[in-house]
């Protein structure tokens, strides 16, 4: 009589080879990207990013994708051959998971963003501006030479306590007004605000075209009716402040805008033009000047 032992082994065998091999793969595959995988990369500057991104995708698919589908089609075998009782019980298991995942998605995201994403809770998890200077340092391969202190803060406060604070609080509140928002800011500016040199105070103004006077779309302005058109559509999606706008705002703080920058941020440049969805955060310095951002 053949024991039990001895017919479980061939069940178990085929299904060790098939998994085997896949593992097998994904560990060859990496010794491969470790040799050659790098040499892959385009090492140019930043129009080299989309081709980077195409060879990081298709290195990940030549290391996950056959090994996946080789043990999922070794796994299905199996079952079909030996177990094909457990195939309904694994497809109810697989409907379950999914639905999960959708309601997840749905509801279940937002729900558990709208009681841990709190202002507070968002505000904790934000480096301090004296570990992110220490970071960005160390890892700008160069991008930041010449900057000065105060283009190291506006770009901390423009991505760490703006975008980065609104991004997580649209997680939870989708449709958050302007005085939700401001909570946020708030918040971030209140935890992480202490550690920026220089800085006295701050404000958050949720629409810069309250600062300076409404816009007229004529053809004088902008050169003909159509480009008069185009703007005036553009700035209900995005605001772009004109050289000769800043001095309203200016005007309504009492006070300069900082001219301490790598390049002139405000004037006598077509890239100082500030780009604001209408919300800006006003810095205001020790100096008697303020920035926004």
């Amino acid at each position: 009589m053949v024991s039990e032992k001895t017919k479980t082994k061939p069940r178990v065998k085929g299904l060790l080879i098939g998994l085997g091999i896949s593992v097998a793969w994904i560990v060859m595959a990496y010794i491969l990207f470790a040799v050659m995988g790098e040499s892959t990369f385009p090492h140019g500057g930043l129009d080299d990013i989309g081709e980077a991104i195409a060879i990081a995708f298709l290195w990940n698919v030549f290391i996950w994708g056959p090994p996946i589908v080789i043990a999922g089609v070794t796994l299905l075998a199996w079952l079909i051959k030996y177990h094909k009782k457990w195939i309904k019980f694994i497809l109810i298991g697989l409907a379950v998971i999914g639905l999960g995942v959708v309601c997840y998605v749905n509801f279940g995201k937002q729900l558990l963003a709208s009681v841990f994403n709190t202002p507070e809770n968002v505000a904790r998890k934000i480096d301090s501006y004296s570990d992110w200077y220490e970071y960005e340092n160390e890892h700008s391969y160069g991008l930041c030479d010449g900057w000065t202190e105060y283009d190291f803060i506006c770009e901390y406060v423009k991505d760490e306590l703006k975008y980065d604070t609104l991004a997580e609080m649209s997680y939870a509140h989708p449709d958050a007004d302007d005085a939700l928002e401001t909570e946020y800011i708030n918040a971030a500016m209140e935890k992480c605000g202490n550690d920026i040199p220089h800085l006295v105070r701050w404000e958050y103004v949720t629409d810069v075209t309250s600062l300076i006077p409404p816009r007229q779309y004529t053809a004088e302005r902008y050169g003909s009716e159509e480009m008069a058109e185009w703007f005036r559509e553009s700035d209900k999606d995005g605001y772009l402040i004109y050289d000769d706008e800043f001095p309203y705002i200016e005007d309504h703080f009492g006070m300069p805008l900082n001219q301490d920058h790598e390049y002139p941020r405000y004037q006598n440049s077509a890239s100082s033009f500030i780009y604001s969805y209408s919300k800006v955060i006003v810095l205001f310095y020790d100096n008697g000047t303020f920035d926004i951002v």
